[in-house]
């Protein structure tokens, strides 16, 4: 499989938004598809840097999108929404839920639960050293606390307990994010996909438009009527 880049149709786009007199005030988004009569484009959408693409609420519809030739990787369209729109019939609203961030935020809670348990094990049982092991034996893991008896293994626990849980919201902060991070990478992989079939054997498969488009609207819900710009029937 060829890597056509996302990065490479961002550029195109970008090159050509300065002709058209946009300024920073816009950003591309990244790379999707449209379907046009049996043909395959490629359509870099553009919305204003501080609108919240992200945010579910939002709504947004992208002011300008331009439409790229795949194979020839040429403008073929640089068009302002209000004047030619993408939307044809009736506007599809993003009703993707917030899978993403809901099957992050389940994985973080099952995995701080796994990861606590895993290292508190280890610290209490696993990984005791040998002379920690002969004071644990000489006192029969027992300490006075408050006048009760604790075990030497709970109260070293105990002490460390507040860090540990620091440490590991800290770990997952970074799983979290670049399992989010990832879902574009995946993302870039089935585009280059589709692409590579379509140039070498004028393949569209329709599946992967439609899955395609499922990924990048749980990823941008905050952008709205994206089913209509991949033009999905």
């Amino acid at each position: 499989m060829v890597n056509y880049s996302i990065d490479k149709f961002i550029g195109i786009a970008n090159q050509n938004k300065q002709n058209y007199g946009l300024n920073d005030e816009y950003i591309s988004l990244y790379p999707m598809f449209r379907m046009v009569d049996d043909k395959l484009f490629v359509v870099v959408p553009f919305v204003k840097f501080d609108e919240k693409v992200w945010n579910k609420e939002s709504k947004i519809i992208p002011t300008y999108w331009a439409l790229i030739d795949p194979i020839t990787k040429e403008l073929i369209e640089f068009n302002k929404t209000s004047e030619n729109s993408f939307i044809n019939g009736d506007i599809k609203e993003n009703n993707s839920d917030d899978i993403i961030n809901q099957e992050i935020s389940k994985l973080i809670v099952n995995k701080k639960l796994e990861y606590k348990k895993y290292i508190k094990d280890d610290i209490k049982e696993n990984s005791v050293l040998s002379f920690q092991k002969k004071v644990i034996q000489k006192l029969n893991n027992v300490i006075k606390i408050d006048n009760y008896d604790v075990s030497i293994n709970d109260y070293i626990f105990a002490n460390i307990e507040e860090n540990l849980n620091e440490e590991i919201d800290k770990l997952l902060d970074l799983v979290a994010s670049s399992k989010y991070n990832s879902i574009i990478l995946y993302y870039d992989i089935l585009f280059n996909n589709i692409i590579d079939e379509y140039i070498k054997i004028k393949r569209i498969d329709s599946d992967k438009i439609i899955l395609a488009c499922e990924i990048i609207s749980s990823y941008y819900i905050g952008i709205t009527g994206l089913e209509n710009l991949f033009n999905i029937i």
